[in-house]
């Protein structure tokens, strides 16, 4: 289980923070570097020597965070942040909808709800006195722009596991009257006519310039 808590930084600029429970646990830490990325949903028509695009509307990607933290001991606080809010994330008691963290830096007006992908790490590097632990995160939502509809955590979709049908596999494997057995598939040479059985090591084709059955004089 996560021992969640909060902390913060020195000359911190920004705040990373989670919910749970009711409880909000959040980090306040220097971040000298932020981007973010976007994109347009859109649809294409081809023609034979022309195209139409058409967009739809402008979308929110990925955004990047970096934070600066001064010797170990500060980046061993924030990866042990960090893995709580991973543990918190992965946890299936806490619910179907998705954990979001929020990020906001009043500075420069950004005020975003994402899900960490990337960032987590443990390591030291000998002889360093600042650690700039890059983080990415997916857009949930950006409260402050007009383009999202998405507002609230409970707007994403939600995973449903496929639920089977008896009636449904029937289209599948359809009903048949046929009694044919898997063993009698393939020919089954003792119940067959003797009579009627060819043996090709006993064909009477001399020619060697034609296949075996078929008989006629060679061109």
């Amino acid at each position: 289980m996560a021992n969640d808590f909060s902390f913060s930084h020195r000359g911190n600029n920004a705040v990373l923070a989670y919910q749970v429970g009711g409880h909000i646990y959040s980090a306040r830490v220097r971040v000298p570097k932020y981007s973010a990325e976007f994109g347009v949903t859109a649809t294409e028509s081809h023609a034979r020597d022309e195209r139409a695009f058409y967009p739809h509307r402008r979308i929110h990607g990925h955004f990047f965070v970096t934070v600066e933290c001064i010797h170990y001991n500060e980046f061993k606080q924030l990866m042990r942040w960090l893995q709580n809010y991973a543990a918190r994330l992965l946890d299936t008691q806490t619910g179907k909808i998705a954990m979001p963290m929020h990020f906001a830096m009043a500075s420069r007006n950004v005020n975003r709800l994402g899900i960490l992908c990337e960032g987590i790490s443990d390591h030291d590097n000998v002889g360093s006195m600042v650690f700039e632990v890059p983080l990415k995160f997916i857009t949930l939502s950006v409260p402050n722009d007009p383009a999202i509809p998405m507002l609230y955590p409970q707007n994403t979709s939600e995973f449903q596991s496929p639920r089977v049908d008896p009636n449904i596999s029937k289209t599948f494997y359809p009903m048949t009257g046929n009694t044919i057995v898997d063993s009698n598939i393939y020919d089954n040479l003792n119940k067959l006519d003797p009579t009627q059985v060819i043996d090709p090591g006993t064909s009477t084709n001399n020619d060697p310039t034609k296949p075996p059955g078929v008989t006629g004089r060679a061109i």
